[in-house]
């Protein structure tokens, strides 16, 4: 039998393919590693992705809750926001104090409020930072909270009327607060008035002027005789040609910072398209609202609107005696003109007639009176002003809060 011989050309052959399947192993090798090492990463990329889209959503659906929370908040449970702004703690949604809920599927943010104004009108800056469900990622939303003012220009006045003023009767404007009663862009007539027309601040008070401030125990000060039927006095301004020129638009942008159409679109909390409709309402319906009346309107009767010790029956006789807290002011606006009647109406808050009111009977408003035309009152209509009051007002129906505009952010949340 012949023996079995390899030439050096076949090992040569055999070495190289050797050497070139080790090569090709290596690169399969390599290339397989890579390739997992590619997907590991992506993997962990994606994860943390999703981890920090939770986050995101954990933070927004925490500034939808507070949004929610402020909108119907109580006096306590703002104090109680506002305690957690003064010693920077944080509070957590679901468990805090106040509570303020999330869904349960979603994970649970924390807040930081700073610079809180309790208000009328609510400011508040907010932080929210929220986790993915391993609380791996965090993510923080920044914001500014801003109520939005029913009344950002708070007259200074009891009666104002861009047109004449004619003070009739027993009745009596009364300014415990300061030196001016009635601010007309016409005449004021006191000829027809019983013996004082006119009330201002007693600057002998004992108090004064700490009782001009009506967050002090004191408020308010106590009144002495101004205006009377045969002489008029500085608390009056007659023929000031700044509100006579003013337009029926511009007059209405002067107190309330928006036209009527914008307010009653976004401030109205209670519209009635004429005074049959709001012939309708009940009392109790008609505190700590703003109520927009479409048209003229030529009674109001004994109504009460917008404090419910009148519900009772209770007549009013000094200012500031609405025992509720906080006091629900409404403001009452009356798209055309108001005949109060011979009814015996209180009012708490604001009464603002975009043509005249002619009051009869006895009647009583706490806060201001203002009209474009004419106001006229015969009767004993009796008007106590309040900046108290007034500012009550600028929250009333619950107020509605939005996001400062450019306010909200992502990034250098503290």
């Amino acid at each position: 039998m012949n023996a079995c011989q390899i030439t050096p050309y076949q090992q040569e052959q055999g070495a190289a393919t050797l050497f070139f399947s080790i090569i090709i192993l290596g690169l399969v090798t390599y290339v397989t590693f890579y390739s997992s090492k590619t997907v590991l990463m992506e993997q962990k990329i994606s994860a943390n992705e999703y981890r920090a889209e939770q986050a995101f959503e954990s933070a927004e659906a925490g500034l939808q809750s507070l949004t929610t929370f402020l909108a119907s908040a109580t006096p306590t449970q703002l104090n109680q926001i506002n305690a957690v702004a003064t010693t920077g703690s944080t509070i957590t949604a679901n468990s805090g104090t106040p509570l303020i809920t999330v869904p349960a599927t979603i994970p649970t943010p924390t807040f930081r409020f700073s610079n809180m104004t309790v208000g009328p009108p609510l400011i508040l800056d907010a932080t929210i930072t929220g986790t993915s469900d391993d609380n791996i990622a965090q993510r923080s939303i920044c914001i500014t909270i801003s109520g939005i003012d029913n009344l950002p220009n708070v007259p200074t006045a009891p009666l104002i009327s861009r047109g004449s003023a004619l003070v009739v009767g027993s009745g009596t404007v009364h300014n415990p607060e300061g030196e001016m009663t009635i601010w007309s862009g016409g005449e004021v007539d006191l000829s027809s008035s019983g013996t004082i027309a006119t009330e201002t601040v007693n600057q002998t008070d004992a108090n004064y002027p700490n009782c001009v401030d009506y967050n002090h125990a004191t408020y308010p000060c106590s009144v002495v005789a101004s205006s009377r039927k045969d002489s008029k006095n500085m608390d009056i301004i007659e023929y000031d040609a700044s509100l006579a020129n003013l337009s029926q638009d511009a007059f209405f942008e002067n107190f309330f910072g928006v036209s009527r159409e914008v307010y009653k679109a976004t401030r109205v909390t209670k519209y009635f398209a004429n005074e049959a409709a709001f012939d309708l309402s009940n009392d109790a319906d008609l505190t700590d609202e703003v109520i927009w009346i479409e048209g003229n309107v030529a009674s109001i009767g004994n109504r009460n609107i917008g404090c419910t010790l009148h519900g009772s029956g209770a007549t009013l006789n000094t200012v500031d005696t609405c025992t509720s807290s906080p006091q629900p002011a409404s403001i009452f606006i009356v798209n055309g003109d108001l005949d109060l009647g011979g009814g015996n109406a209180n009012f708490y808050g604001l009464v603002f007639v975009t043509g005249s009111v002619t009051a009869g009977g006895n009647n009583r408003v706490e806060g201001t009176v203002i009209a474009y035309q004419n106001s006229g009152s015969g009767g004993s209509l009796d008007i106590w002003y309040s900046s108290k009051v007034l500012n009550q007002t600028r929250g009333a129906g619950g107020g509605s809060n939005a996001q400062a505009t450019g306010s909200w952010r992502d990034f250098s949340c503290p």
